[in-house]
């Protein structure tokens, strides 16, 4: 991919950079959350598969970034209505400007959530991921702190799933 500003060439780390995960912006931010859509496929589909999908589910991607997984989501909704007639919904909602738009939250009496993230604070993390940890402010906990925290914000149950050989997590919770 091509610097609009100086002709060169941009890796894949320098787009990051540039597009800043944080809060991604601009053209950077938007060649980022194209790049993210497809890195981060196989930990999405891999979370999503943690759920039991059925028709009239409403779900809500918080942190959508590119809307990838919003379409996955719908795609797995969709398969389920056809099969069993019905309804379902998908929000999302992110900070950043070039990302998907707000919509409801999960509401009380039926809602379920799900974090996915394809890292999770461990031992034994490299210098250069904690680096960009700290660079771009993430929020990148252990398991059960991400437990205790959706329980502490009103769901009744909170689960993480680790992928073995990988540092990916889900973590689903009911409200």
């Amino acid at each position: 991919m091509a610097d609009s500003d100086s002709g060169s060439t941009m890796d894949e780390r320098a787009i990051t950079r540039a597009g800043n995960p944080g809060n991604p912006h601009g053209q950077f931010g938007e060649q980022m959350l194209e790049r993210m859509n497809r890195s981060h496929a196989d930990v999405t589909n891999w979370a999503l598969d943690q759920l039991k999908f059925k028709a009239g589910d409403r779900a809500l991607d918080i942190g959508c970034g590119g809307g990838a997984t919003m379409g996955r989501i719908a795609g797995r909704i969709a398969g389920r209505i056809q099969a069993a007639g019905g309804m379902g919904h998908v929000s999302g909602v992110d900070i950043s400007e070039v990302s998907c738009e707000a919509s409801r939250i999960v509401r009380p009496g039926g809602g379920r959530f799900l974090l996915v993230a394809d890292i999770y604070h461990r031992p034994g993390l490299a210098p250069d991921v904690l680096q960009n940890i700290e660079r771009y402010d993430l929020t990148v906990l252990v398991p059960g702190e991400y437990e205790r925290l959706l329980v502490e914000a009103g769901f009744s149950r909170a689960k993480a799933h680790l992928k073995d050989g990988t540092t990916w997590i889900a973590v689903e919770a009911e409200r």
